[in-house]
């Protein structure tokens, strides 16, 4: 790497700093010479990751004054209010904050003029920005029209985009054809959340031509007919649509999903909604290179067992989650009887408001009722645990089964039998506490979709006494330490 003549030290130093996105790779570099610890600590190792709400004043207001800083952001997420410590929620439950109130923090808020052109000045000095999310639920129209020329304008590194609009802009479509996009080309993760889907699914097919994973979370049918007709994304790895039932979905015909699957290849992830709804048979092409697959299962789900002989081979797949529909008949998805490599089985719930949709319960109706789920919600979780139960000879066909999440878990002696049978199974965590809570698979805001790691129920009381030994190590060689 070449300067020009006459640039200082600390700009060399400077640059050769700006050339590491993450921060524990600045602690490294930090720890080889003290002329590196004093430039990079508290200076840049501070500035790599920022994530906090729009209406913090002085955050925007500190990197405005402090471009040359600034200009080292890598990771900026703009979020609803503080973020959920689960551990000790997990741990502690008195020290969990309702959901009411966390969400509600600054939902009635808006952003004002002066505060909003200071982010907006800040964006544009963040030459190196990667990743880009702005998950505000009041979020208008009129302010991604100025937020989106700043981005393109100023970096061209942005990998990966998140974006969520207000519901008050539902099928108002919103274009951006007059607008310079082309610094978003290079965006390979896009997550696309309400009605945003609705104005940008245009831009990401003509500007985006990378992309590898794909997020779209209460999508209109019109966006996902759009984006499965015309799309042509050679990497795309990783696929995910998320309740549709916001809407009245309407079908999407076999043959845009077979040309679909046909055109990406290399689809390796693939998260689909209630396929009796919105989505016909899957393509047995596109099965064998799948490596996680979550789906419905449903009473005329195309993953049943009347397919079992006309499913493929699946020797890639190491992840399967389906949710239990209030209508699932059969024991279960005959596609684990044909993937030897299973690792990771999740059985859940399908997600409450569906059931609340289902069972056409009003607000109203749920205020007046003393119980908060529906009567259809009962006999979800007692079909799970009838499939749990029926899922023992599946479980004793997956050698390789190391994960086995399931919510509302049965306690029959057949299935803790079939569970005993499986020697490498490590995780399983089996909540009993029926239609009490309905936990489902935990989403994270940080582009995956995370999961519960548990140790089987049977090993908890020797894990707990493991670990008190080990504290009780490590207090004695810090006291060791001391006396040295």
């Amino acid at each position: 790497m070449t300067y020009p003549k006459g640039l200082s030290i600390h700009t060399i130093w400077d640059e050769i700093a700006y050339l590491l996105d993450l921060s524990k790779d600045l602690l490294s570099l930090a720890l080889t010479c003290r002329t590196f610890k004093d430039l990079i600590i508290p200076d840049h190792i501070e500035y790599r990751h920022i994530r906090c709400h729009i209406r913090r004043e002085d955050v925007w207001k500190h990197l405005e004054s402090r471009p040359r800083l600034t200009r080292g952001v890598r990771f900026l997420h703009l979020h609803n209010g503080y973020s959920t410590v689960r551990l000790p929620e997990i741990l502690e439950p008195r020290h969990k904050v309702s959901e009411t109130k966390q969400n509600g923090l600054y939902w009635d808020t808006k952003i004002t003029k002066e505060n909003f052109d200071m982010f907006r000045s800040s964006l544009s000095h963040m030459t190196l920005l990667k990743e880009f999310g702005w998950n505000q639920g009041y979020i208008c129209a009129e302010e991604i029209i100025d937020i989106i020329p700043v981005l393109t304008n100023t970096t061209h590194c942005l990998e990966a985009l998140s974006m969520r609009w207000t519901n008050e802009h539902y099928g108002k479509r919103r274009r951006f054809e007059t607008l310079p996009i082309w610094g978003l080309s290079g965006l390979k993760r896009v997550i696309l959340q309400h009605s945003c889907t609705a104005s940008m699914d245009q831009m990401i097919l003509n500007f985006c031509p990378d992309i590898e994973d794909l997020c779209l979370v209460a999508a209109s049918p019109d966006s996902i007919n759009n984006i499965m007709r015309h799309a042509n994304w050679g990497r795309l790895r990783r696929l995910s649509i998320w309740e549709t039932f916001f809407f009245n979905v309407q079908p999407i015909s076999s043959t845009v999903i077979t040309s679909f699957f046909d055109r990406h290849t290399n689809l390796e992830s693939l998260v689909i909604p209630d396929m009796a709804k919105g989505m016909p048979t899957l393509p047995s092409s596109c099965l064998p290179k799948l490596r996680s697959i979550r789906v419905h299962v449903h009473l005329d789900s195309p993953l049943g067992d009347d397919d079992a002989d006309n499913l493929p081979q699946l020797d890639k797949l190491e992840t399967f989650t389906f949710q239990i529909h209030e209508t699932a008949a059969g024991p279960c998805p005959s596609i684990l009887l044909n993937a030897p490599n299973l690792k990771k089985i999740h059985l859940v719930l399908t997600d409450y408001l569906d059931d609340l949709v289902s069972a056409d319960h009003n607000v109203s109706n749920q205020k007046e009722n003393t119980n908060m789920f529906p009567s259809p919600f009962f006999d979800l979780i007692k079909r799970m645990q009838e499939m749990q139960e029926e899922m023992t000879e599946v479980f004793l066909q997956c050698p390789n089964l190391t994960h086995i999440y399931c919510e509302a878990g049965s306690d029959s002696d057949k299935f803790c039998e079939g569970l005993s049978a499986l020697r490498d199974l490590k995780i399983s965590e089996l909540n009993s506490e029926g239609g009490e809570t309905c936990v489902g698979l935990e989403r994270d805001e940080s582009w995956i979709y995370s999961e519960y790691q548990c140790v089987p129920l049977t090993f908890k009381a020797e894990a707990e006494a493991e670990r008190r030994e080990v504290e009780s190590w490590g207090n004695f060689f810090s006291y060791l330490s001391d006396i040295w």
